[in-house]
């Protein structure tokens, strides 16, 4: 079993929401985000901009791991003791294209940097930081940032064995609220009322300390509940409307779908990916992913356009049914990603290698060459003038003959 529980180290410095909402540069092409569930309902108290880079993170490894060709200034370089170091520009963070304002990306870095969820299974406890050893490379226009983060984080991040929510990154990073964006994850694609308690979510929102005595609960409704509900309403299709339960402090939540909210082209991606699952992999294909693998329907869909890529490398079939095994792999889906990542790495550097060299000429050789093949040309042409003569037609002659000087 896992338990995610992300805490915050004492600091001397709190850093200031009014400048830091500004930090993520947000993106105009919009992609649906797949959140794992551990993190959804984990115990953390991350500021907006630190949920910013959080959505980011999880950007760039979906992409990784769907086999998908990262942006060229984004990367993934796996480290040794069980690290990988993530590098991204710090304008992903930034307010816009202008904004140089380093002294926002450190604090949220260093304040991230304090961060860790508690990892227990059934051998083991340890305390993990969230990222490890941030950097700020100062490179003119081109500043980047790299950070660690250990493979227990890294694999929690793709570990959908719990379930998952789907998301829009665009909404996502446009939200101002943490509340929002907390209630955002909770309820994105949730069809059935459900209930929590208030207490339940200042455990998961890390406000165990606020909203306490007798006005707790309508301070927590107004100052928590209200507050994401009214953004949501104006930006996302996702919202909710809720109802107290008298002599309880249970909150049940109706989901609210807003239709004219979504995006339009992400509903007609996903209609595709689903009716296309048929024609990317066979039944038998699928029920090995399924019942050997340990995939759901949706997670062979999320990573479509990794097994279409991979088909290309290898025999999909023989591959994840005689060539590797998930007897030993903590996370079946996850271990069956990382290897057909690793197949089609090797391919592509495969095909990148550089051709052989071609003989090496030295420009008066080029000359020469050139010099022979025009020669080569003119003697041609004269054979076949030659030939015409011999056809005996006198006005040719005089033509060809008149023509011979002006070969270029």
């Amino acid at each position: 079993m896992l338990n995610l529980h992300i805490n915050l180290c004492k600091c001397d410095f709190f850093l200031s929401l009014n400048k830091i909402s500004q930090m993520a540069k947000i993106k105009k092409d919009n992609r649906e985000l797949v959140q794992s569930y551990l993190f959804t309902k984990a115990k953390y108290d991350f500021s907006v901009p630190e949920k910013r880079i959080f959505y980011k993170i999880i950007e760039m490894m979906q992409e990784y791991t769907q086999g998908k060709e990262l942006n060229k200034k984004h990367f993934i370089e796996p480290l040794v003791e069980g690290y990988n170091k993530i590098t991204m520009p710090v304008r992903a963070f930034l307010k816009d294209a202008e904004d140089e304002n380093y002294l926002e990306v450190k604090k949220a870095l260093l304040s991230l940097n304090t961060k860790f969820f508690e990892y227990e299974d059934e051998k083991i406890w340890t305390p993990i930081r969230l990222i490890d050893r941030p950097k700020l490379h100062k490179v003119s226009k081109n500043s980047y940032v790299t950070f660690e983060i250990h493979e227990i984080t890294y694999n929690a991040f793709l570990d959908f064995s719990k379930g998952y929510r789907k998301y829009e990154l665009k909404i996502a990073m446009n939200l101002n609220s943490v509340y929002a964006m907390r209630f955002y994850e909770l309820f994105t694609e949730q069809e059935k009322p459900i209930s929590y308690s208030i207490s339940f979510l200042k455990e998961r929102f890390k406000i165990e300390d606020k909203y306490n005595g007798r006005n707790g609960k309508n301070a927590f409704i107004d100052r928590v509940i209200k507050v994401g509900k009214k953004e949501l309403d104006e930006k996302s299709p996702y919202t909710f409307n809720y109802k107290t339960e008298r002599g309880s402090d249970n909150i049940l939540f109706i989901p609210v779908y807003q239709k004219e909210k979504a995006d339009a082209d992400l509903e007609r991606k996903a209609i595709q990916k689903q009716t296309s699952l048929g024609w990317e992999l066979t039944a038998e294909e699928q029920e090995i992913l399924i019942s050997r693998w340990k995939f759901t329907k949706e997670g062979i869909k999320n990573n479509i356009d990794l097994f279409r890529s991979a088909k290309v490398i290898v025999n999909l079939k023989d591959f994840i049914l005689n060539e590797i095994d998930p007897k030993d792999a903590k996370n079946p889906p996850a271990f069956l990603i990382g290897s057909l990542r690793k197949q089609i790495s090797n391919a592509e550097k495969k095909n990148d290698a550089p051709a052989e060299p071609k003989e090496f000429r030295s420009p008066e050789e080029v000359a020469q060459s050139m010099a022979d093949e025009q020669y080569q040309e003119y003697k041609e042409k004269q054979r076949t003038n030659y030939s015409e003569v011999q056809k005996g037609s006198g006005s040719k002659l005089r033509d060809m003959f008149g023509n011979i000087g002006k070969i270029e």
